[in-house]
């Protein structure tokens, strides 16, 4: 009886994204179900144990409800707390299977050929061989190449018999940190032998790693349009602009941060800017149309997008808001994440035509780029 014991504890912070990477989805599923379920369609697995971080266990927890095969554990502070766990709640199993749960694209021959390697010699580690030429440096020179037909690159799963790879554990304890399984096993049973893993079974570490699974872009535009009026500050992209009017408006009236709101909402597919932060609520009652940003940002990673760009038209008769611009960007792109050559705002008249001509008030018409991340 073969179980799996799945590390999904960590919090992904090097993924650059606001939560556990194995919590974002890729097609609608997430990675963490990606990987539990590709074990769960292994025959020889009974078994599927998850090791969750304390702050995401009630989320893992309800994913994972009703599967009959499937149980939750606490994790630990650590990897190697977290597969101690793990292995814990394992017992009764002949062979362990230790996977990474930000690996969700395993497939069911590595964990066959991981299994029948455990089965015929004890252990299996899931390698690939290395490709590219590795070499020795000293002081910043190349002193020397090392043979990479003796590299490989070692991935999960990681398979062990269950009683020999729990005493390795027990007698690491918690005195030292391993790099991963097999090499507490290789300091404290034995030497793990290799399995074939694949190409495929890769690690989402990165927000590129992501982005190389997807490369769908979407399109949003936006628009917004204020009347000015006396006793209020004119707030724009962040910035007070000097002027004797303000921008009428629920919240600080800042046109131009609602109309990029409107148009990343837009491209997310998700409800306008009137639906997330509705005017009848006090607590938008002055706010700063930064702070909404900001949380239309966090709505718009958590759907699965990073922001590409934003542009942006303000028509505005007068004042002159060219001196501003610069400090809008900088404002924008500190908000999103984004190098402030990814924001482009432009500023025209109305030649004198409609409301905005006379001077009533101002009208912005924005457009946002979004990369799906998962």
């Amino acid at each position: 009886m073969a179980c799996a014991i799945i590390a999904a504890a960590g919090k992904g912070s090097r993924a650059g994204i606001s939560k556990n990477k194995v919590l974002a989805k890729i097609d609608g599923k997430r990675v963490i179900e990606w990987a539990v379920d590709a074990f769960l369609a292994v025959e020889e697995i009974s078994r599927v144990i998850v090791c969750a971080s304390r702050e995401d266990f009630k989320e893992i927890e309800g994913i994972f409800r009703g599967r009959e095969k499937v149980k939750v554990v606490l994790g630990g502070e650590t990897r190697m707390q977290s597969v101690y766990n793990g292995l814990i709640e394992a017992e009764g199993c002949d062979i362990a299977l230790i996977h990474d749960g930000a690996r969700p694209f395993v497939s069911q021959k590595v964990i066959k050929d991981c299994i029948e390697s455990v089965r015929r010699c004890g252990s299996g580690v899931a390698s690939i061989p290395m490709t590219d030429t590795v070499c020795e440096v000293d002081g910043g020179f190349i002193a020397g190449f090392i043979d990479r037909k003796k590299l490989f690159h070692v991935q999960t799963p990681q398979g062990f018999l269950y009683k020999d790879i729990l005493a390795a554990y027990k007698k690491a304890g918690s005195r030292e940190e391993f790099i991963d399984d097999s090499s507490v096993y290789l300091k404290y049973f034995g030497r793990p032998r290799i399995c074939e893993g694949s190409r495929e079974n890769v690690k989402l570490t990165f927000l590129e790693d992501f982005c190389r699974i997807k490369s769908e872009l979407r399109v949003g535009t936006g628009y917004d349009s204020h009347r000015f009026y006396e006793g209020r500050k004119f707030m724009l992209g962040g910035v007070e602009i000097g002027f004797d009017k303000g921008l009428l408006g629920h919240s600080d009236g800042d046109a131009l941060l609602h109309a990029i709101i409107d148009s990343m909402f837009s491209a997310a597919g998700l409800s306008d800017i009137g639906t997330h932060f509705p005017d009848i609520c006090p607590e938008y009652e002055g706010i700063s149309s930064m702070k909404l940003l900001a949380a239309c940002h966090k709505e718009v990673e958590e759907a699965g997008f990073k922001v590409a760009n934003v542009s942006a038209a303000v028509l505005c008769q007068r004042p002159k808001l060219a001196p501003y611009i610069p400090r809008m960007r900088e404002n924008i792109a500190n908000a999103l994440g984004i190098d402030p050559l990814r924001v482009g705002i432009s500023a025209k008249t109305n030649e004198g035509m409609e409301f905005v001509g006379e001077g009533e008030g101002i009208a912005v018409l924005a457009s946002c780029l979004l990369q799906r991340l998962f």
